[in-house]
């Protein structure tokens, strides 16, 4: 099959997004841009959403087979490589009691499905975990009614979650939303470019960023500023149709977004590797360093890890 790289691109603006939005946790003076905010919030969703198009029917054996191996494979080794910097850090900071330390550890992991050492690394899991389960549904059924109300369903149960502050465990929302948006990708693979669809959706998608803005933590669950759930997940889907619409339109009249389509072409080095590296920088530039200065700090963190495309 001909790799749709038109996706690529998409998956690029949604990687430095990601980056972006990361960097700017490790140095918390530097705020993130709420315009780009309000356009990339779907960040997350998307990925779940272009993983559903792809999908092809195995059995559990083969799912687990190739979960293992291209998800909880990364997963564990990187977070490892992610637990050794942090440990080495608290080791610098003075730290030294260790037992506690891995004690919190085990309960960051227990509690957020990921270890802090790599946390961003709760995707890979959850995608492991969503790809089972809608193996199994799709083996009940692969009519696109009974794909649809799965879909609502589980978004609506991740909803009452976070309506009710059931947050200690962030893998049990992020799984039932992932799932809703993975179910959305394989039902509109291809009706999402259709015109009409295009243009609704497109319509659908600033109507509600401009009067219902709403930022979701796709990982946890909460809603970080006021806004409405519903909206927000609507806003997704609606989102993810333009930006694919748009990106494929481009790529078939323009190579401008080639750059993009490089970056999203290697986005998964920069996921699994990303949090690490800014670990490591942090540690040489603020620890051993002294630096001080958050803007000097923000440009070297982003220059870092833009290196790390191969």
């Amino acid at each position: 099959n001909k790799r749709q790289e038109y996706l690529d691109g998409v998956a690029g603006i949604m990687i430095l997004y990601m980056l972006y939005s990361h960097i700017c946790c490790w140095v918390p003076e530097i705020k993130i841009n709420e315009t780009v905010t309000r356009v990339l919030f779907l960040f997350m969703s998307w990925f779940f959403f272009k993983s559903g198009m792809f999908y092809k029917r195995s059995s559990i054996k083969e799912t687990i087979f190739r979960g293992w191996r291209s998800l909880l494979v990364p997963f564990l080794f990187f977070s490892l490589i992610g637990e050794f910097v942090f440990a080495l850090k608290y080791w610098l900071n003075d730290g030294s009691d260790w037992i506690s330390y891995f004690v919190n550890s085990a309960k960051v992991v227990y509690h957020q499905g990921a270890f802090a050492g790599n946390a961003p690394l709760w995707f890979l899991l959850t995608l492991f975990v969503v790809k089972l389960m809608f193996n199994f549904i799709s083996g009940i059924s692969e009519k696109r009614i009974f794909i649809y109300v799965v879909s609502v369903s589980s978004f609506l149960l991740a909803y009452m979650l976070n309506k009710i502050g059931a947050s200690d465990n962030y893998y049990i929302a992020n799984m039932l939303l992932g799932l809703s948006f993975y179910c959305m990708g394989y039902i509109l693979v291809n009706i999402q470019y259709r015109l009409i669809v295009f243009f609704l959706s497109s319509v659908a998608f600033f109507c509600l960023i401009i009067f219902i803005p709403t930022y979701l933590d796709f990982r946890s669950n909460t809603i970080s500023v006021n806004g409405n759930y519903i909206a927000w997940g609507l806003a997704c889907v609606c989102g993810v149709i333009m930006l694919n619409n748009i990106f494929k339109y481009l790529y078939s009249y323009s190579k401008i977004i080639s750059a993009f389509v490089y970056i999203g072409r290697h986005s998964m080095a920069y996921y699994i590797m990303h949090w690490i590296v800014l670990g490591v920088t942090q540690i040489i530039l603020c620890d051993i360093c002294g630096a001080k200065n958050s803007n000097i700090i923000f440009l070297c963190y982003c220059l870092v890890v833009l290196s790390l495309c191969p």
